[in-house]
């Protein structure tokens, strides 16, 4: 059986959307942008106010002792259940804000939404969807059923689906490491937003943050394309265009092996480098990180992605200051402590931060 993923991506959005509008955590870009998508699709219009209407119903839903027990046999809600509701105590509710205390039972009827088809997600005989997550400081491999191995870095979630005649991912959020096992009846795609990077059987590392991501490919070629386009196959592949250069807008094209692209959400806008040193990519792979004369703030941004500690830069005159150094990530407190040897900078810890100051007088 055929999945749609154009509906599919789309009930997924809508779902992410609808959840991120009523926590009340999200910016003015977010609501240009959900408004825009509704112009410009009716369906994901129509699964979005379905979305929210199911939502909007939770106010009276979160004092349902029958849904509670329901919702509780499901893993992926029992953390969000936990905290539905404390005896004596009403739950507390504001539309008008678009936040209600009752956000638990929201989350958790959309997991149970998925799970009992009402977003038609994965529920053919050929499709199913595995998630798989890692923490901050985690890092861990995974072996897919075609013997593809993804390894996963900090703070990452990825979404697998495989069927009889494709292979879809999603990488929700952070970074991840693609050895993708070569199957031309089958290609392999991974979605990061509104873009999809499609293989026939390469490798590639990919890293998404809240307003952009970056590929990396390191072996073979890769289709760079809107998430919504059709699957593409070897020929059309090598069809597509290659060696684009700080281009705007959609499209589809070809990056080759030792190519890099980054790619701005908020702008839609891309540019595209050859790096001779692409093994850098995925030193992280290997539990380390590889910096040549970067500036010491962009040390620290990287750093905290591995810290459970926040660390925090309290003197601006060091923020440029040039790094050469290979740190292990798996103690990035010895880590500061090696940089705090070769640099002009002091650490001081604290039980729920590490602070850095200058060491010059």
């Amino acid at each position: 059986m055929m999945v749609n993923f154009r509906q599919k991506g789309t009930e997924r959005q809508a779902a992410r959307d609808s959840l991120k509008l009523f926590s009340g955590d999200v910016s003015s870009i977010e609501l240009n942008r959900m408004t825009e998508e509704s112009g410009k699709s009716d369906s994901y219009k129509s699964l979005f106010k379905e979305c929210n209407d199911l939502l909007a119903k939770t106010g009276k839903l979160s004092e349902d002792e029958d849904l509670l027990s329901l919702v509780s046999g499901y893993p992926e809600a029992k953390g969000e259940a936990a905290e539905i509701k404390k005896p004596g105590r009403k739950t507390e509710k504001s539309y008008g804000a678009f936040w209600f205390s009752g956000i638990s039972v929201a989350a958790a009827l959309i997991v149970l939404a998925v799970h009992l088809g009402y977003f038609n997600i994965g529920t053919g005989q050929d499709a199913t969807i595995q998630r798989y997550v890692t923490r901050v400081g985690e890092q861990r491999v995974v072996t897919l059923p075609d013997n593809s191995v993804v390894s996963l870095n900090t703070g990452s979630i990825l979404l697998v689906e495989y069927g009889d005649d494709f292979r879809r991912l999603n990488l929700e959020r952070g970074e991840a490491y693609f050895d993708v096992k070569p199957d031309s009846e089958r290609p392999f795609s991974v979605d990061v937003g509104y873009r999809s990077i499609t293989v026939l059987g390469t490798a590639f590392n990919l890293r998404r943050d809240p307003d952009q991501f970056q590929l990396a490919v390191v072996e073979g070629k890769v289709a760079l394309h809107p998430r919504d386009e059709a699957m593409i196959n070897g020929a059309s592949l090598l069809a597509l265009p290659e060696g684009v250069y700080s281009s705007k807008g959609g499209g589809a094209y070809k990056v080759a092996a030792g190519e890099v692209v980054d790619y701005n959400n908020l702008k839609h806008t891309y540019s595209v480098k050859v790096d001779p040193d692409i093994e850098s990519y995925r030193s992280w792979t290997d539990g380390v990180i590889r910096f040549v004369k970067a500036p010491f703030s962009d040390v620290v941004r990287e750093l905290n992605r591995y810290s459970a500690k926040k660390i925090l830069i309290e003197d601006s005159s060091i923020l440029n200051l040039p790094v050469w150094a290979t740190v292990q990530v798996s103690d990035v407190s010895s880590a500061l402590m090696g940089l705090e040897k070769t640099q002009p900078i002091r650490l001081v810890f604290y039980p729920d931060r590490i602070v850095i100051r200058s060491n010059i007088n």
